[in-house]
């Protein structure tokens, strides 16, 4: 019998941006991972599939004045062990990828490069993590999902925006929070 074809999510979740300092600059990382949409919505890591902890990251520091992401990367991340077969499903991706890059248009955002490199890779659908676990399982998540759209790329882009003004609140909200 043949086993159905995984169905792919960009998974953003709801703490996915991490901040670190670096000899008194202070960068921001948001790292969007690759998840399997399994029957009833439910999201899984995905072992044992193509896209398995495949991942989309860029960073953004406080030198720029613009806050604009930088180091737009695809890649695999946190690999517990590769063999011969997985290696070549990671090549064929990589492929993909690399024609892909042949965009139709060139992505001004890195939401937007992330759903059109996601999409030449075969995912199709953007998970959004609404209210994160303390058990940090997929089932005790709030996550809506949705098809892998201009939607997916202005939430990628928001989760950057929103962490800058977050982090560098304007003159008039910083006298109010420490008021």
């Amino acid at each position: 019998m043949k086993q159905e074809k995984p169905i792919y999510a960009l998974f953003l979740g709801k703490n996915d941006v991490t901040h670190s300092n670096n000899g008194g600059d202070n960068y921001a990382r948001l790292e969007i991972r690759v998840v399997v949409i399994e029957e009833g919505h439910k999201v899984r890591n995905g072992c044992n599939v193509p896209l398995c902890d495949l991942h989309f990251s860029c960073y953004w520091n406080d030198r720029d004045n613009d806050h604009q992401p930088y180091g737009w990367t695809m890649d695999y991340r946190n690999l517990y062990s590769v063999g011969k077969a997985r290696a070549e499903e990671m090549v064929q991706t990589f492929r993909k990828a690399a024609k892909a890059k042949v965009f139709p248009v060139r992505p001004q955002t890195f939401g937007q490069y992330c759903v059109l490199m996601a999409r030449a890779i075969g995912v199709t659908k953007f998970a959004q993590c609404y209210e994160d676990s303390p058990t940090g399982s997929y089932s005790d998540m709030d996550i809506r999902i949705s098809e892998l759209n201009a939607d997916a790329q202005g939430a990628i882009d928001w989760a950057v925006s929103e962490d800058w003004r977050k982090t560098h609140p304007k003159p008039a909200e910083q006298e109010a929070v420490s008021a």
